[in-house]
């Protein structure tokens, strides 16, 4: 074989590793259908074979043959769409939102397609410019060669003998060039071939991760965007410059609607079109019939407005209060439905009872609320008590740690408010303003005739989520311009639920006789155990010793007899307070529950 067989059999050696040529009976080939099987193409909306995106392959042919360069061909082919929040996983682009990828199904699915891509690749290992050049030289001056090799040596020239030197010298390095590409082709198949394998696509997945990487406090960052159907909302400052500039500075909110944007790495969706002048006449007569007063309508339309952002500066939670058929669960729901992705339920088990967590346990039931701004909880049964500790870490607007099972704590900032709704209030033992101002109690009065329940009503209220919507909207902009606006009413009705609450001013004044007077003398363990005993003679659950003696401590010198009379702590032989008296027929509780108050004095809680 002469130099020129040499080159064109190197040439044809190049030319044999490609996808078209590979067939069945290869048992690492996919198969001549296998693009069309996977679907794969580009941004996953079965768009066709991959052979049509030929500049996507011609750039990603040159990315290494490893697992980072498949992270690297993962993100070239589908980047665009894909985001990774640590501790979270991965979420998609849906066109509107970034949504959360569970499981990372679909993600997968994009890694799935590398191995078809990798393999359509080989069409575009094509050769270096100068390697183009040194092969065609060869194949130029390849009829030379042949020329000279067919003479015998005795007849050739010493300027023949040297050109023929010069020409086997390109022949051989057009060779080895050309060799050299079909080995690459070869280990390009190979490699497609791998790629296919569950422990390539993971570590695939695992390379790409950190150039896609989004820290959990950038999604959803803005307070003051809201994500919709057809854009997103900003609520902004409005300054005019000229009025700035003559010192008459008249500042106002104003609301704009712009596109969905990637870079905005929202994954929170109210599926509502916004229209400023959508219109909700049900909803107008709904809350006219269910909340008649003004100013209620005032206060609940700034609140619900000021729930669609992320704003948590007002600290409050709001309880709505009241008998059956009195719309406000009917007023929740519709809420909870056109806020959607933005809102979310955690238990009333969250909220009241006895138990509390330990440091280190998960919180299953708060890891939905990252992101979320309207949160609301089930009816209470009679008789809870509310987690106080756990109210005022969730509308205090400090981080927060939450954690899934069997994962690691994340820090996350609570952009939500509260709201409850229920007929029973749970109880509120702390007297302090730290727990009271947040509370907000809203009572709904009118109960609605059975005969007059429309069935239909969540429906009509639906068709109108569009005016609902603008009605917060313009909610949001009164509540920035002058707050929440609360009515005398709840005002009342909270300072009321505060007097309920405060079981144990209600034991001194009544049960108790505060006279100021230093030789009347009760003992600490003597007035716990008769205010226990008057909560179980009331059919009410006992205190623990502790929260019995931070609350004593707390009232002393506070609660006061009819005229101004006070007790104070003192110490004595034993530990108590002077200036207040048990009444006889309330010590007299303390043999009768003996047991249980024991039990109850034995708890530290």
């Amino acid at each position: 074989m002469d130099g020129a067989d040499d080159i064109r059999g190197a040439f044809e050696r190049s030319e044999q590793v490609t996808p078209a040529e590979q067939g069945p009976e290869d048992p690492g080939s996919p198969g001549p259908d296998w693009d069309r099987d996977q679907g794969a193409d580009r941004g996953g909306d079965g768009g066709g074979p991959i052979y049509l995106d030929r500049p996507l392959e011609a750039e990603a042919a040159h990315f290494p043959l490893h697992d980072h360069g498949n992270g690297q061909r993962l993100l070239h082919y589908y980047g665009e769409d894909v985001l990774f929040v640590p501790r979270l996983g991965w979420y998609r682009w849906q066109g509107n939102r970034w949504l959360a990828d569970e499981d990372e199904l679909t993600v997968r699915r994009d890694a799935q397609k590398i191995s078809a891509r990798i393999l359509a690749e080989i069409e575009y290992l094509t050769l270096e410019p100068w390697e183009e050049e040194r092969v065609q030289l060869a194949r130029d001056t390849a009829g030379q060669l042949r020329e000279l090799e067919r003479r015998k040596p005795a007849d050739l020239s010493q300027e023949d003998r040297d050109r023929r030197r010069a020409l086997l010298q390109y022949s051989n390095q057009a060779s080895e060039i050309l060799d050299r590409q079909a080995a690459r082709k070869k280990a390009h198949k190979a490699h497609a071939r791998a790629s296919g394998n569950s422990s390539k696509i993971t570590n695939m997945l695992l390379e790409a991760k950190p150039e896609v990487a989004c820290l959990i406090g950038d999604l959803n960052a803005d307070p003051l965007a809201v994500n919709v159907k057809n854009g997103t909302l900003k609520f902004r400052l409005d300054l005019d410059p000229h009025d700035a500039e003559w010192g008459d500075v008249g500042p106002s909110w104003k609301v704009t609607l712009e596109k969905h944007r990637r870079e905005d790495r929202i994954s929170k969706l109210i599926p509502v079109e916004y229209d400023p002048d959508a219109k909700c006449p049900h909803w107008q007569a709904f809350l006219d019939r269910v909340q008649p007063s003004r100013d209620m309508q005032v206060f609940l339309q700034r609140y619900v407005g000021y729930c669609l952002t992320g704003k948590t500066t007002e600290q409050k939670l709001v309880f709505n209060y009241g008998g059956g058929r009195n719309g406000k669960s009917t007023f929740v729901d519709t809420l909870a439905k056109i806020f959607a992705d933005y809102g979310t339920t955690v238990p009333i088990e969250t909220l009241t009872g006895a138990e509390q967590r330990k440091g280190s346990d998960a919180t299953p039931d708060l890891v939905r609320l990252p992101g979320a701004r309207f949160v609301r909880a089930s009816e209470p049964e009679q008789g809870t008590r509310m987690k106080e500790a756990m109210i005022k870490a969730l509308t205090g607007g400090e981080a927060i740690m939450i954690r899934r099972m069997m994962q690691e704590f994340v820090e996350v900032t609570p952009e939500f408010k509260l709201m409850i709704s229920g007929n029973h209030k749970p109880e509120i033992r702390g007297s302090d303003d730290g727990i009271w101002r947040r509370v907000l109690l809203v009572p709904w009065l009118e109960q609605i005739p059975e005969e007059e329940v429309d069935p239909t009503l969540p429906d009509k209220l639906w068709a109108e989520a569009p005016g609902i919507l603008a009605w917060a909207v313009q909610g949001y902009l009164a509540w920035a311009e002058g707050g929440l606006s609360i009515p005398d009413a709840v005002r009342q009705a909270t300072d009321e639920y505060r007097q309920e609450s405060d079981k144990l001013r209600m034991f001194l004044q009544s049960e108790c006789e505060i006279t100021g007077l230093p030789d009347h003398f009760e003992k600490s363990s003597e007035l716990r155990d008769a205010f226990n005993g008057w909560l179980l003679d009331l059919g009410d659950a006992a205190w623990g010793s502790r929260t019995i003696a931070r609350a004593l401590k707390d009232r002393a010198g506070v609660v006061k007899g009819p005229n101004g009379e006070q007790f104070r702590p003192v110490k004595r032989s034993d530990t108590g307070y002077s200036g207040i008296r048990i009444k006889e027929t309330t010590r007299n509780l303390i043999a009768k529950y003996g047991d249980q108050i024991r039990q109850a004095a034995a708890r530290k809680g």
